[in-house]
């Protein structure tokens, strides 16, 4: 039984690694661009950007409904104290945020790198205050950068405002990348590239997947066309109790690109099988089995050159109701 749900999962996880690059010449009009001057501040070894356009979504009803799930603040905890000092809440306050995590260095697991760049409503009085109850401020390359200690003994985290409305976050206290608002090299030209592919989306992640599995250990694995995936996008778009869900992968060849989407139309055929079998489903109704089987079946996976596509639609109303919070 364990070995089945796993071969699902992974049929699920190959099937959401593949085709985006339609989002580009449609949505646009309904999400603000992703700011492009952002790319200079990133890590030149970034591996992993993170995009959602908080301000875009606010007003969706599935991401309205997804909130009312989410438990309440406790009093107490840290976000609890932070909001109470600063009076900012990101439900209401925050309108964009960019997540960037760089490539791993050559240690067997090492932690990763974040920086983010947050968009939005802030009381920089009240949070240069809140930082400085137990953390420092510096001037670095004309910025007034505030660190803070983390949870974690010996880490800290920097900050800086870049304006009013924008603020930088970077764990490990190196925002280095940010003070210095380096030049474009030839390097970051594929990251450019992905991203244009995806902007106009309200949540995108744009990823190197090798850089990935190098920091998760993966020089152990088995081998599978997915290796020959050079970037990822994914990007998905709510509209009532609809999602649209895009990804596409890079590849180096048109035949790996094919080599790729015949692997997902076989997970495709798979999954649909296991999913039909009560036997793998546990405890899942089996009309929400069902529903699953069938948005797996109708996604539409294509070839473009070296690109691989995916493009499904997920009909959360079909799926039980998941997204629909319960009567107190």
């Amino acid at each position: 039984m364990k070995r089945k749900i796993l071969v699902l999962l992974a049929g699920l996880l190959a099937t959401s690694a593949a085709g985006a690059s339609w989002w580009y010449v449609r949505a646009r009009a309904a999400a603000v661009e992703f700011p492009t001057e952002v790319l200079a501040m990133l890590p030149s070894d970034v591996s992993v950007v993170a995009y959602a356009d908080m301000a875009a979504l606010r007003n969706e009803p599935l991401v309205q409904r997804l909130a009312a799930l989410a438990p309440p603040t406790t009093q107490g905890t840290d976000y609890a104290n932070f909001v109470a000092a600063t009076g900012f809440e990101y439900q209401r306050d925050l309108d964009r945020i960019v997540l960037a995590s760089s490539s791993a260095s050559t240690a067997p697991v090492p932690p990763a790198h974040t920086l983010v760049i947050a968009d939005g409503r802030f009381d920089q009085e009240k949070i240069e205050a809140y930082a400085l109850r137990a953390g420092k401020k510096e001037t670095r390359n004309g910025h007034t950068v505030y660190t803070t200690p983390t949870a974690t003994p010996g880490k800290t985290t920097a900050f800086t405002f870049l304006s009013a409305g924008r603020l930088a976050i970077a764990d490990g206290g190196d925002i280095s990348s940010v003070l210095e608002q380096r030049s474009l090299s030839p390097a970051d030209t594929g990251l450019q590239d992905q991203i244009s592919r995806v902007a106009g989306a309200p949540i995108f992640l744009v990823a190197r997947p090798q850089a990935i599995v190098s920091a998760t250990g993966g020089a152990t694995r088995v081998a599978t066309p997915l290796d020959n995936l050079r970037w990822v996008n994914l990007a998905a778009r709510p509209d009532g109790d609809k999602v649209t869900l895009s990804v596409e992968g890079s590849c180096d060849t048109p035949e790996q690109a094919k080599q790729i989407a015949a692997t997902l139309e076989l997970l495709k055929g798979i999954s649909g099988g296991m999913l039909a079998n009560p036997k793998n489903t546990g405890n899942m109704p089996p009309e929400t089995a069902k529903a699953i089987s069938q948005m797996i079946q109708a996604a539409q996976v294509s070839t473009e050159a070296s690109r691989v596509r995916l493009l499904m639609g997920i009909d959360t109303a079909a799926l039980g109701g998941a997204a629909t919070p319960s009567k107190p």
